[in-house]
């Protein structure tokens, strides 16, 4: 997903215990681009790990890390694609107080990216490559309140994310069509409202199913498009080239089950899914928490 609420379990300050927890985490993508921009699918895959415990009778902090790795391929036609290698660190809060709940969160990441680029034009070919890297930053908070209905549980939401993507300049390696770039920097901020529904399902005395589905709508309040300069590195000519454009407005659609196994484990599984007019991204994930 596309901030770091997205990365860990929310923390749940009714636990009286710490809590360590490893989650292994995927997801995929497709970009439809348009008449002026290729297609794109993406995948990643990752494993983070954290350790979260109560820091007052209300609320409880966290701190995790993790690795993941990406890649990108674009359009049949462009024989062009990307990997990277990220590191991330996070932090994280929540606070309950009755029936409401604050969280807030943030983190760092550090991306290793490897681009790699067949051009062919008639008997013309040429093959580009570069590494460069880039870091991106997230911070979010939530308030939620919590509506104990029959038999469903309510929590209706409302976020606010901030995503700072910075990346180092480059010098492409191939032929005459090489190309090079200055820094790029880019801010997104959004907004997602929406609503949690969910149920508990005592199996027995010890164990307990907890089941829940997520709805909301995200709005992108910065620009949807970016602009980068570059120029090829065997001449002076340079050009400015804009970004395939992200969805103003997306569906966020989730799913999660979470199984106590005793005591102290607990085993949870989630779907995220964002849904715009051009791009659709899933992510699943699948943690399990020991407390101590």
């Amino acid at each position: 997903m596309s901030t770091v609420e997205g990365l860990y379990d929310q923390p749940a300050a009714g636990s009286e215990n710490n809590s360590v927890w490893v989650k292994a985490l995927g997801a995929w993508g497709k970009n439809s681009g348009s008449s002026d921009s290729a297609s794109s699918t993406s995948s990643l895959g990752g494993l983070l790990a954290g350790v979260d415990g109560l820091i007052s009778e209300h609320t409880r902090l966290g701190a995790m890390a993790g690795y993941s790795d990406t890649s990108l391929s674009l359009g049949d036609d462009t024989h062009s694609r990307a990997s990277a290698d990220s590191y991330h660190l996070g932090a994280y809060i929540g606070h309950e107080q009755g029936a409401l709940r604050l969280t807030a969160g943030a983190s760092h990441s550090w991306h290793r990216i490897d681009v790699k680029r067949d051009l062919q034009f008639g008997a013309f070919a040429d093959r580009q490559k570069v590494k460069r890297d880039a870091r991106s930053s997230q911070v979010f908070t939530e308030a939620a309140y919590r509506l104990n209905l029959q038999p469903l549980a309510l929590e209706p939401f409302a976020n606010l994310a901030y995503v700072h993507f910075d990346s180092d300049s480059f010098t492409e390696k191939g032929g005459a069509t090489a190309l090079k770039g200055s820094d790029d920097t880019r801010d997104t901020v959004l907004s997602t409202l929406g609503i949690r529904a969910g149920n508990r399902f005592n199996l027995n005395d010890t164990q307990k199913l907890d089941v829940s589905a997520t709805l909301g709508w995200q709005h992108n309040l910065s620009d949807t498009s970016s602009e980068q300069h570059l120029a090829f590195t065997s001449a002076g000519n340079s050009f400015n080239t804009q970004s395939v454009s992200m969805d103003r407005d997306a569906a966020v659609v989730g799913a999660r089950a979470s199984l106590t196994l005793g005591r102290d484990a607990r085993i949870n599984l989630n779907h995220n899914g964002l849904l715009g007019a051009r791009d659709k991204t899933h992510g699943v994930g699948l943690s399990l928490d020991w407390q101590f």
